[in-house]
């Protein structure tokens, strides 16, 4: 998925929206293996001590496990993991 530039309301309403377009279009493409919202902390800079980036990043997670409950969600690859089918964030 293409990164926001920076964390605020409007980049968190398009993110949401494309996302939410992105996943059930790409559903039955046999090359979708995970699927992997945000790349390496680009757009939610903070996350490690922001908690409404957390929460935005922990949102995104459950509305892809609703659309698509079969295959594994890294929210944030890279790093700064809060919830992931993948990785342990602990």
């Amino acid at each position: 998925m293409a990164s926001t530039f920076e964390f605020n309301d409007q980049a968190v309403s398009r993110f949401t929206k494309e996302w939410l377009e992105i996943v059930p279009q790409q559903y039955n493409h046999p090359s979708i293996i995970t699927w992997v919202p945000f790349n390496e902390s680009c757009g939610i800079s903070t996350i490690e001590h922001d908690v409404r980036q957390q929460q935005f990043t922990q949102t995104i997670y459950h509305l892809t496990k609703t659309i698509d409950p079969y295959r594994p969600v890294v929210t944030n690859d890279g790093w700064e993991h809060r919830v992931s089918d993948i990785f342990n964030s602990s």
